[in-house]
């Protein structure tokens, strides 16, 4: 299946935005871009979610990052299950108490990205606990920088 032109546009202005090459007037082009493809994906995903399931306000991907995580007994060493701009999900050995704020470092070429996290709750996953966490503070570098990983994850399942 061919992409699409306004997807392969798409690529051609993320690319240039990860490499801070992205001229002045190419911004708001690549931000309506983004916007709108990312408007498209999150209303396909509120279609499919889950009677009684909360709607998302921003579009989540399957994205394995390292991730290390400061939870109540310690620092713990994981991977990413998925990402957004607001939030992540991941496995942890022992259900982490919700509403309970942590430190996490999300390891994103080419930097890291780290903030504060919100415990939005956790549920059993085959013999450990999958946690969703809400961020709560980041610099505005590090949300530049997920937001990058966000649409790296979308375009590399959209196919070329």
């Amino acid at each position: 299946m061919a992409v699409s032109p306004a997807i392969a546009r798409l690529r051609e202005l993320h690319d240039k935005a990860k490499h801070l090459a992205l001229p002045a007037g190419e911004q708001v082009i690549y931000e309506r871009a983004c916007r709108d493809l990312s408007s498209a994906l999150l209303n396909a995903q509120q279609r499919a979610r889950q009677p009684g399931q909360a709607a998302r306000r921003a579009l989540r991907v399957p994205q394995a990052l390292k991730l290390e995580v400061e939870l109540p007994s310690g620092p713990h060493a994981t991977f990413t299950l998925d990402v957004s701009t607001e939030g992540f999900a991941a496995l942890v050995p022992e259900p982490p108490p919700s509403g309970q704020i942590v430190h996490f470092v999300l390891h994103a070429r080419p930097e890291s990205v780290e903030g504060e996290a919100v415990v939005v709750g956790s549920r059993p996953h085959h013999g450990a606990y999958r946690a969703s966490f809400a961020i709560a503070a980041m610099s505005e570098r590090a949300v530049d920088r997920l937001r990058v990983v966000v649409v790296d994850a979308t375009l590399a399942r959209l196919g070329t």
